[in-house]
């Protein structure tokens, strides 16, 4: 959905990166129904080669306060172009509304869930 791909793409693509050494695929422990999947070293240190580009980079570097008013401005921009065609939002999870804090701890609020520490920083698929 985030993509626009259909499910058999996405597991097909999955299946080739996995072959490839890039993920690693993981049974969840609670829903046996469902798999995790995980960065492997090798994809991790690939995307440190390419994200960002260094040409990117550096212009966002020489534009120092700039850069950021212009990702803030995009970033808007986007999210308006979300509303008028009625698309699906995607966030990272400590940016969602339902993002809360339980005893120290990240919770969310509409499964009533704790969230492991490191996911947080993931895209949420109920982003609100």
């Amino acid at each position: 959905e985030y993509l626009g791909l259909t499910k058999g793409t996405v597991s097909q693509s999955l299946k080739k990166l996995e072959l490839n050494g890039m993920v690693a695929r993981t049974a969840d422990a609670k829903d046996r129904r469902s798999v995790r999947l995980r960065l492997t070293e090798k994809s991790r240190s690939l995307m440190e080669t390419l994200f960002p580009p260094a040409y990117l980079q550096q212009a966002q570097d020489a534009m120092q306060q700039d850069g950021e008013q212009l990702q803030a401005l995009l970033t808007q921009l986007l999210r308006q172009l979300q509303r008028q065609e009625n698309a699906a939002l995607f966030g990272e999870c400590h940016r969602c509304r339902y993002h809360q804090q339980r005893n120290g701890q990240p919770f969310c609020g509409l499964t009533q869930e704790p969230l492991p520490l490191d996911s947080v920083n993931l895209i949420c698929r109920e982003f609100a």
